[in-house]
């Protein structure tokens, strides 16, 4: 049993930061090694170790798999202005489209190198989301060689102080990412869910200093055709909600296009 420790945490965040050239480190259940990448497109089992390929593998085969590349789906975006419906679609390795009407009208993409559309902070902010907090961007980070660190399995997540405390418990692992899109790279933690293998929420410091830490949480995780996809994202700066994201159909299918991720 371990008490999820704030100060730990955060010493251990500024330890990564420090050597954030550095390659990924081994050990424990926790790193990846490997950092051949032989299909940029797909994610290699092999090259993912430890705790992670366990949960790589609860998350299906779209990342591993060819004929898998594109996830689309739609749902609601609500934020301070009301709700909006939107489309989302990622591609392999990270290409990103988002169209939102309603109270929200806009149009994101990241086309592998630079973002589009983006002319707010909620805009960029759910960019971010897109690119950098999903499970499909943790497993790729990590067949990319990203400096990564795991933390330990199964974390409480209060004080320690509940009786009988059941759950839920984390394994976390502690990223230095690269925002894409732009020239900042923040120390990020994952924290999957110990019993179910999925993703259960990122933590980060906010862009915006002072504006207080960013936690991005995944709920309602739904199976389609085998693949885990998570129906609700909610992104809080402090405990203020900045958006909801609800996904109410997901389809999975090979890559297509790319024109629709580049400017607009």
């Amino acid at each position: 049993m371990r008490i999820l420790d704030q100060t730990f945490i955060q010493i251990s965040v500024i330890i990564l930061s420090t050597c954030a050239g550095a390659l990924a480190q081994s050990g424990g259940r926790g790193a990846q090694a490997n950092t051949l990448k032989p299909d940029p497109n797909h994610v290699s089992v092999s090259q993912i170790q430890g705790d992670a390929s366990d949960y790589l593998r609860v998350l299906g085969k779209r990342l591993t798999t060819p004929g898998y590349e594109r996830a689309t789906t739609s749902g609601s975006l609500i934020t301070a202005t009301g709700s909006s419906v939107h489309s989302f679609t990622w591609q392999h390795p990270g290409l990103v489209r988002f169209d939102a009407s309603g109270s929200e009208n806009k149009s994101l993409s990241f086309d592998g190198a630079a973002s589009h559309g983006a002319n707010s902070s909620v805009d960029q902010d759910l960019l971010e989301t897109f690119t950098n907090d999903l499970p499909e961007a943790f497993f790729f980070s990590l067949h990319n060689g990203t400096a990564v660190r795991f933390l330990g399995g199964r974390f409480r997540s209060d004080d320690g102080k509940t009786s009988n405390y059941n759950g839920p418990w984390y394994g976390i692992y502690q990223l230095m990412s690269a925002v894409p899109g732009t020239q900042r790279v923040s120390p990020k933690l994952y924290y999957f869910d110990a019993t179910s293998g999925l993703l259960g929420k990122v933590e980060y410091d906010s862009a915006s200093p002072g504006t207080g830490r960013v936690t991005v949480q995944f709920s309602d995780w739904k199976a389609v055709g085998g693949e885990q996809f998570p129906g609700k994202i909610v992104r809080l700066i402090g405990k203020s909600t900045e958006f909801t994201i609800t996904h109410a159909t997901v389809i999975f299918g090979p890559a297509g296009d790319t024109s629709p991720f580049g400017k607009h």
